[in-house]
C-alpha cells in the first residue's frame, strides 16, 4: 500500500491511496471529503451543502474529470460503502 497527498489548490486536496495496483482517490475541500473515485468508476462528488469556496472546489473537480454529484445523505453512504471495500482490499493485500 502506498498513500500520497497531492495539493491540488488552495484549501484543496487529494489523498491517494494504492493497493494492489489500484487506486483510490478522495478530494478535499479544507479537512472535509468532498469527492472520491475508486477504481474503474467514476468521481462520485456531493453537492455543496458548505461555503462558497468549497462550492468553487466542487466546481474545478467538476470540470477536470468525468463525475456524478449526489445528495449529501447519499454520498455519505457511497464513501462509507468506498471506504469498506477499500479497507477490504488492504486486508487482502497483507
Amino acid at each position: 500500500m502506498n498513500i500520497k497527498l497531492r495539493q491540488t489548490g488552495s484549501n484543496q486536496a487529494t489523498v491517494e491511496i494504492h493497493v494492489d495496483h489500484t487506486c483510490y482517490d478522495f478530494h478535499f475541500s479544507y479537512a472535509t471529503c468532498v469527492g472520491f473515485k475508486e477504481p474503474a468508476s467514476t468521481t462520485i462528488l456531493c453537492e455543496n451543502i458548505w461555503s462558497k469556496t468549497t462550492g468553487r472546489h466542487l466546481g474545478e473537480l467538476k470540470n477536470d474529470r468525468a463525475c456524478m454529484q449526489v445528495p449529501a445523505l447519499n454520498f455519505d453512504y457511497m464513501l462509507d460503502a468506498a471506504f469498506r471495500a477499500l479497507g477490504k482490499r488492504i486486508k487482502e493485500e497483507q
